[in-house]
């Protein structure tokens, strides 16, 4: 099992948060995590639909910045216990395939991070089994259960993996890559 940060700081419990909170709490704790990683994060000034993005990431790549939208997601016990998180619908990844998710649990101060439309399609894949992405109707939501602030089948996505740096290394890199062809044409 990966250590928490509170775990390791010798911290039991993180005490709950007013819901109305927890959104803005989680929004704040995932552009922490990216800026202790060396990354720039902007919060957009205007969110005017529900799966607009709450963060934008620049990957600085030869001179410039490269932006992946983020939509973040907060859950906590006693609030989503054993629930699903929902996130964007397939019809929104489709149209911009670099939107990422990010997943924020309160107690265990766990962020798991899906890069773009891949990301998060072998995510769902790898936990919905047989209804898979590619079996979803436009207006179906990409979403995650999770049992008591865990899922067991997400490790490969969760910030604190040591692979998780490198994911992002080739995500970023992905994404100049489609940058350049676009320019191309």
């Amino acid at each position: 099992m990966v250590k928490t940060a509170a775990v390791m700081a010798g911290i039991r419990r993180i005490p709950k948060i007013k819901p109305s909170f927890s959104g803005p709490a989680g929004e704040l704790r995932v552009a922490c995590e990216f800026l202790k990683r060396g990354y720039q994060i902007a919060k957009p000034l205007v969110e005017r639909e529900r799966e607009e993005p709450d963060l934008v990431l620049m990957c600085p790549k030869r001179g410039c910045n490269l932006f992946i939208p983020i939509q973040v997601k907060t859950f906590q016990n006693g609030t989503r216990m054993g629930r699903t998180v929902r996130g964007p619908t397939k019809k929104k990844i489709e149209e911009d395939p670099f939107l990422s998710l990010a997943i924020y649990h309160v107690q265990t101060d766990v962020i798991w991070f899906f890069c773009g439309m891949e990301g998060l399609k072998d995510a769902y894949d790898k936990t919905q089994g047989s209804k898979a992405f590619g079996n979803l109707d436009s207006e179906g939501e990409v979403s995650f259960n999770f049992q008591n602030g865990r899922n067991e089948k997400l490790e490969d996505w969760c910030t604190l993996n040591s692979k998780f740096d490198e994911q992002m290394s080739s995500f970023c890199q992905s994404l100049e890559d489609f940058n350049n062809l676009k320019g191309e044409l």
